[in-house]
């Protein structure tokens, strides 16, 4: 274990204190929000068989080939601030639990 992230032979923890997830637009019609990161050390998750992961409970998880399937989800909360507004945090971020993305945009910012 290093100190930065957790791994083992197919996957890895990133850990940052700066990640965060936003909706611009959302399906219970809030405003604009940022949820920051609460658990940094599973802030971002990497495995071969999957797309980009946030939150130790896969806040966002993005399946492998996700434009083709339902195997997306969100289970927002886990890792990442809930606002106290969100009536249903497991549909806020895509409108349904499990999805099929159209577009997905990951940014880092260095």
């Amino acid at each position: 274990m290093c100190c930065s992230c957790y791994s083992d032979n197919n996957s890895a923890w990133s850990y940052t204190s700066n990640a965060f997830i936003f909706s611009l637009r959302n399906k219970e019609d809030l405003e604009p929000f940022k949820s920051m990161v609460t658990s940094s050390v599973y802030a971002i998750y990497r495995g071969s068989g999957h797309g980009p992961t946030f939150g130790a409970g896969y806040d966002i998880y993005i399946a492998d080939n996700a434009n083709s399937n339902t195997d997306s989800y969100t289970n927002f909360g886990h890792s990442y601030s809930v606002p106290s507004r969100v009536q249903d945090p497991h549909t806020i971020l895509a409108g349904t639990n499990k999805f099929t993305p159209d577009e997905v945009e990951v940014f880092y910012l260095g």
